[in-house]
């Protein structure tokens, strides 16, 4: 009897994982000056930057897919390190800002499309950082912020399985935490003639991910 050929069965891409992810970060924070104080009142004229830095993230990530037909929904979440290391802006007269994210994470959803093992998906949620920045000089320093703080990420990647349990992929993603304003402490010494700071921040990253599903 002549053999019947008998198709593999498609990549069943449902269940828990646990994985990490290692790549690179982008961290933009772009400072404003708040009212003007008089009698310096130069807060309108004075020029404040945006101070980025590139280094290395990596994260820890678990997550719960599930597939009908071949659509893909999961939900995950991660934490990682960042090792962007500190960015130092100085102004002429002598001032400076430093601004730093040592740590972060998300919680998103995804929403996917699978070839087969090939998965190619959409993903956003909650994300938050600790967005650390300093302004000072020869008078001293004051904190900017030392906590976290939150926003939104949104992102895509594409995976694919190329075993039973394990899966490999690429994922870029943006990140904003928005704006957080500063206001200087009764007393407070300084040079730049306004109230306090707000400060912006957003990311991007580009990160290769390994996991392993359970079932």
């Amino acid at each position: 009897m002549p053999r019947v050929a008998v198709a593999a069965p498609l990549y069943d891409w449902s269940g828990a994982y646990v994985g990490g992810a290692l790549g690179w970060a982008n961290n933009s924070n772009r400072f404003a000056g708040g009212a003007a104080i008089p009698p310096l009142g130069v807060g309108g004229a004075v020029v404040f930057p945006t101070i980025t830095k590139d280094g290395i993230t990596g994260s820890f990530l678990v997550g719960y897919n599930h597939q009908f037909n071949q659509f893909v929904v999961g939900v995950e979440g991660d934490v990682g390190y960042r090792m962007v290391g500190e960015k130092r802006y100085n102004q002429v007269w002598g001032d400076f800002l430093t601004a730093h994210t040592n740590w972060g994470g998300s919680i998103r959803g995804r929403f996917g499309y699978a070839f087969d093992r090939a998965l190619l998906y959409t993903t956003g949620g909650v994300a938050f950082q600790a967005a650390k920045a300093t302004y000072g000089g020869f008078w001293g320093s004051i904190g900017l912020g030392d906590s976290v703080r939150w926003g939104w990420t949104l992102g895509a990647g594409i995976e694919y399985a190329f075993a039973k349990h394990w899966i490999a992929g690429v994922e870029y993603r943006y990140t904003d935490l928005g704006t957080d304003t500063y206001t200087w402490p009764a007393g407070f010494t300084h040079n730049l003639g306004v109230a306090g700071l707000s400060q912006s921040s957003t990311s991007n990253q580009v990160t290769g991910r390994l996991s392993y599903k359970f079932q």
